[in-house]
């Protein structure tokens, strides 16, 4: 007999991809299945790991060429857009052959305003005059997860939810976890538990972010880089 089951998320725990599927039953059958699990019928994934990870990248606020002289702000940030919006880091070559010479005869700067996404907060920085012939460096901190600890004041272990965390959080400029002990596990039953998560912004130093007992009931794991 045929049975479809629905698989409404995965998670990779470092080594294996596992299933989360909905059999359908409404019953205690539905849950996370390994690949050794075999299925007659139609896995159809809605959607890829635990909810709440925001999208990498930076976006361009606006760019200049000439301010000091007189030019239009944001005249150039259709060329910036192109070239570094949605990365991580961007290396901007400032060519005025290519973009254009807004006052001639006039040494100009060149300002760029971002911001990374996740975040409201925009970032800037310049090339001096004659900025043509010189890169501006744009980069947004991102977020690498240290340790992650689900009921360590319960005694569960250190570090047992690392492989998961960085899963849905690392290379992130700002990360909004949901926790369901039902996708991660219950490292200690009857204790309500907390979730302790130690992270870096760009190698710096060490922040902890804490959610209180029972973290596990749906509660959120905010981790951010500003």
């Amino acid at each position: 007999m045929k049975h479809y089951a629905l698989a409404t998320e995965t998670y990779f725990d470092g080594s294996t991809r596992y299933l989360y599927l909905n059999m359908g039953h409404g019953g205690s059958d539905d849950g996370w299945k390994s690949p050794g699990v075999y299925f007659a019928g139609t896995l159809a994934p809605q959607h890829a790991g635990p909810e709440g990870a925001s999208a990498m990248g930076m976006e361009i606020v606006h760019a200049t060429y000439g301010g000091n002289c007189g030019a239009r702000e944001g005249n150039v940030s259709q060329f910036v857009s192109s070239s570094c919006n949605n990365t991580r880091s961007c290396s901007y070559y400032v060519d005025h052959r290519a973009i254009g010479d807004p006052a001639v005869g006039c040494a100009k700067t060149f300002d760029v305003q971002y911001r990374c996404s996740g975040t409201d907060y925009v970032r800037g920085t310049s090339v001096g005059a004659e900025a043509s012939g010189q890169s501006v460096n744009l980069w947004c901190p991102t977020i690498n997860v240290v340790s992650a600890t689900y009921g360590g004041n319960c005694g569960a272990a250190s570090g047992n939810l690392n492989n998961w965390t960085r899963a849905v959080c690392n290379g992130r400029t700002q990360c909004h976890a949901e926790i369901d002990y039902h996708i991660i596990g219950d490292p200690v039953p009857g204790c309500a538990k907390d979730f302790v998560a130690q992270y870096q912004c760009a190698g710096g130093a060490v922040k902890t972010a804490t959610v209180a007992p029972e973290a596990g009931y749906n509660k959120v794991l905010n981790l951010s880089c500003p």
